[in-house]
């Protein structure tokens, strides 16, 4: 008899490209058995006319084992994430494996280490205009290779926050990361019009060192009409043989740090648009859409609350995410209140299927669980993830492909964090963790290491 019994539903594995009915019967958090068969478990789930996928994996979040992030991930079928992106790791690695290999998480969670603030942070630079020195980036290397060897899977910039990062300093770490085989995550240097440039940027990294490169969260850097150009530079340095890839959400606002300096004096005019198209996402000021003088109050006194951007344009999601290179991640941000944050918290992949599936018809289930599970999974080299077959880590959601919604939306409209629907049953490692939209276990999930590799140059 298996631990649990998933019966007669229609499984779906992006691996094999293969959608039959089918049910699974796992044991100590592996799939042990795929049957037409009747088969019995000590507990059982009926799945029958419902879709059975691998568990969605996000490459781009800020979840940094905090429970209120991950509890956001796991009710829209997440259960595996990235942390440390966009140069940000709130949580040490090292302390950080230490303290949850063995579990203890929501979800399962892999780390990047973060250059912009973590590793700058570290050899002591205080002013973000400020590159830093030889021996700085000297010890930058070594503790960037400490990471690696602790188990961190990439290396991640967030060069607009920290516009004194010389392309120097990042040469080093991209030589460095190419060394180890891990790869860069990647927030360039620029927004708005001049965001391209931050691309030709990275990529010069790749061209030098061979690094393998992860462009960040096209919609919100290029969403503001450059689409067509960014993917058309991504597709001639793929077909030169650059190991390049790419992620990206679906909503056309973006969120960041208040502080950050696309939120400069004068924003509002970069972008074109006014600042009542700017929203205060967090703190005290959340929901509030601005003036330029909020604004610049918000920037002083919470500068770490988040502020939503309405800048960008539904189309280049669309296009970016019909790329087979692109897959879906979500920048899930930072928000202490239940009712505060980003509706992109748990309505990304919610919305994938809704939108781009369901509604739009350019994605088919098997074709968006690609996106959201198995293209992922490959990138990341979790060879267990992102699949069903015998063998592979039971990381599972069972959902209606024919109701699977997201709810949630931007504070002035809604609520940022509703629940999606749709979602019957979400699991990890073996245990259901959401059941009918309603937590059974929030420790399920455990840090996930990166076996230590090294490439000669």
């Amino acid at each position: 008899m298996y631990d649990l019994v998933i019966k007669d539903g229609i499984v779906i594995d992006p691996e094999r490209g293969i959608r039959t009915i089918a049910s699974i019967g796992i044991t100590n958090g592996i799939i042990k058995r795929i049957t037409r068969e009747d088969i019995e478990g000590k507990s059982i789930i009926d799945a029958g006319g419902l879709i059975v996928s691998p568990g969605f994996i996000d490459i781009h979040t800020h979840v940094d084992a905090k429970e209120d992030l991950g509890k956001c991930m796991a009710i829209q079928g997440v259960t595996s994430v990235v942390s440390g992106n966009c140069g940000l790791n709130t949580y040490p690695v090292d302390k950080f494996y230490k303290t949850f290999e063995k579990g203890g998480l929501v979800v399962n969670e892999a780390m990047l280490i973060g250059h912009t603030f973590e590793l700058r942070s570290q050899v002591g630079i205080t002013d973000i205009f400020e590159p830093a020195s030889k021996e700085q980036i000297n010890e930058m290397v070594k503790l960037c290779e400490d990471a690696f060897k602790a188990g961190a899977f990439g290396l991640s910039f967030g060069i607009e926050y920290q516009p004194g990062s010389s392309f120097d300093e990042m040469l080093e770490l991209a030589k460095v990361s190419a060394k180890y085989g891990r790869m860069i995550a990647v927030h360039t240097r620029h927004d708005a019009f001049r965001a391209v440039e931050g691309i030709h940027e990275a990529l010069k990294l790749a061209e030098l060192t061979g690094a393998s490169l992860q462009f960040a969260h096209l919609e919100h850097t290029f969403g503001v009409g450059l689409m067509t150009e960014v993917l058309d530079s991504l597709k001639r340095a793929r077909k030169k043989g650059y190991d390049v890839w790419a992620d990206s959400g679906l909503y056309s606002a973006f969120a960041t740090l208040t502080s950050a300096p696309c939120f400069d004096d004068g924003c509002a005019e970069k972008f074109g648009v006014d600042y009542s198209d700017f929203v205060i996402a967090t703190g005290t000021y959340a929901g509030s859409r601005c003036t330029r003088e909020l604004l610049k109050q918000v920037r002083k006194e919470e500068p770490n609350s988040f502020t939503i951007g309405f800048t960008n344009r539904d189309s280049d999601a669309v296009e970016a995410i019909k790329e087979p290179f692109v897959m879906l991640s979500s920048d899930i941000i930072p928000s202490e209140n239940p009712d505060e944050g980003h509706p992109q918290a748990t309505g990304t992949v919610p919305k994938l299927f809704r939108w781009i599936s369901r509604e739009m018809g350019l994605l088919t289930t098997l074709e968006a669980i690609n996106k959201a599970a198995f293209l992922p999974a490959e990138r990341l080299g979790l060879t267990n993830k992102g699949r069903i077959k015998v063998g592979a880590d039971a990381d599972i959601v069972i959902f209606n492909e024919r109701t699977i919604r997201d709810t949630s939306d931007y504070s002035i409209y809604g609520n940022p964090k509703e629940k999606p629907q749709g979602i019957s049953a979400v699991i990890i490692d073996g245990k259901i963790v959401v059941k009918d939209n309603e937590f059974i276990n929030l420790k399920a999930g455990k840090a996930l290491r990166k076996p230590l590799e090294y490439y000669e140059l």
